[in-house]
C-alpha cells in the first residue's frame, strides 16, 4: 500500500527566542516493514547549519541550528511511502516456547538497552495475569497484553507532554496512544521481553485525511525480529502502520526535540493529512 503523507509542525513563541540545536526524526523508516520512496523537509527559519546523522537507535535524524531570534519554528515534511506488512505473524517462532521468555546469550547481551527496566510491581502483577491467561505460552503473550490494554485502558486525547510512566497510567486506569505504548512496554519487559517504543501514523480505511500523530510499541521476537503491537486499537501492526523511529526510551523516538532560550513560552501545533495513493507520486 501507498501512502503520501503532509506533515506540519509549528512552534509558537510568546516573545522571540534563541533557537538551540534541534534533532528532527521526522523522515520514515526504511526497513522490512516499509518503504521511503520520497522524503522533502522544509525549516522555517532557515537553519544556520544542518546535519543528517543517524541517531544511537539507527534512525535518520536531522540536526539542525540557527542564528539570531525567531516567534517561530516551522517544520513541514512531506513523503510517499509504501507499507510492505500485510500479515503481521509472517514468520517461525524460534525461541522458547514459555514465559518468561529468556533470548540467548548473544541476544540478550545485544537487547540489554531494550530489556533493562526497574518494572513497579503493579505492572509486573499485570504482566504475570496475561501470562496466566495465555498459559505461560510465549508466542501468545503479545498479541494477548495488546487485547488487555485496549479493553482495559480507553484512550484519551493528550497533544501535549510526555508519556506516563508506566504506573500512573495503571492507576489512572487510561491514557493516550503513548501512555499504552510506555504501559505495554513496561509488561513485556518484566516477562523477559525486549521492548521499544514507535513515533508514526496509522490509518485507518474510511477515516477522512486528517490525522495525528501516534505512538505503539515493538517487542523483539525469536525468528521474527521486531513486531509491532498497538493497544490503542488492540491489534499487532501491520500494513497501516508507519513509523517515523524508534527507541528503547521514548524520549528517543520523538519526533521533534531541542532546546530555547529565552522569557518566553511555547505553543505547539501540529497537522497531519494521510492519503493513499494507487501507487507512486
Amino acid at each position: 500500500m501507498y501512502f503520501e503523507i503532509q506533515h506540519e509542525t509549528r512552534y509558537t513563541y510568546s516573545e522571540p527566542v534563541h533557537l538551540g540545536r534541534q534533532t528532527l526524526r521526522l523522515r520514515p523508516i526504511s526497513d522490512a516493514n516499509q518503504h521511503l520512496h520520497r522524503f522533502e523537509i522544509k525549516v522555517t527559519p532557515e537553519p544556520e547549519g544542518t546535519s543528517a546523522l543517524s541517531d544511537l537507535d539507527g534512525n535518520y535524524a536531522t540536526a539542525v541550528w540557527f542564528d539570531g531570534t525567531t516567534q517561530v519554528l516551522l517544520i513541514e515534511t512531506s513523503s510517499v511511502v509504501e507499507t510492505l506488512r500485510a500479515n503481521p505473524f509472517d514468520y517461525l517462532w524460534q525461541g522458547p516456547a514459555t514465559l518468561p521468555l529468556n533470548y540467548s546469550a548473544a541476544f540478550s547481551e545485544a537487547l540489554g538497552a531494550f530489556r533493562a527496566s526497574l518494572v513497579p510491581q503493579p505492572v509486573r502483577d499485570l504482566g504475570d495475569e496475561v501470562a496466566r491467561i495465555v498459559d505461560g505460552d510465549a508466542q501468545a503473550f503479545g498479541l494477548e497484553l495488546t487485547r488487555v490494554l485496549h479493553r482495559r485502558f480507553p484512550r484519551v486525547i493528550r497533544q501535549h507532554g510526555n508519556p506516563w510512566d508506566a504506573a500512573v497510567t495503571l492507576e489512572r486506569g487510561e491514557g493516550s496512544c503513548r501512555d499504552l505504548a510506555v504501559l505495554y512496554m513496561a509488561a513485556a519487559r518484566s516477562q523477559g521481553f525486549a521492548a521499544r517504543f514507535v513515533s508514526g501514523y496509522n490509518t485507518v480505511p474510511g477515516e477522512n485525511e486528517e490525522h495525528d500523530l501516534h505512538a505503539w510499541a515493538e517487542i523483539y521476537v525469536p525468528g521474527g525480529g521486531w513486531r509491532g503491537f498497538d493497544p490503542t486499537i488492540g491489534l499487532a501492526v501491520a500494513d497501516r502502520h508507519i513509523a517515523i523511529a524508534a527507541g528503547a526510551l521514548a524520549e528517543q523516538a520523538a519526533p521533534v526535540s531541542g532546546t530555547y532560550g529565552g522569557n518566553a513560552t511555547s505553543k505547539l501545533d501540529t497537522y497531519v493529512t494521510i492519503s493513499e495513493v494507487p501507487s507512486l507520486v
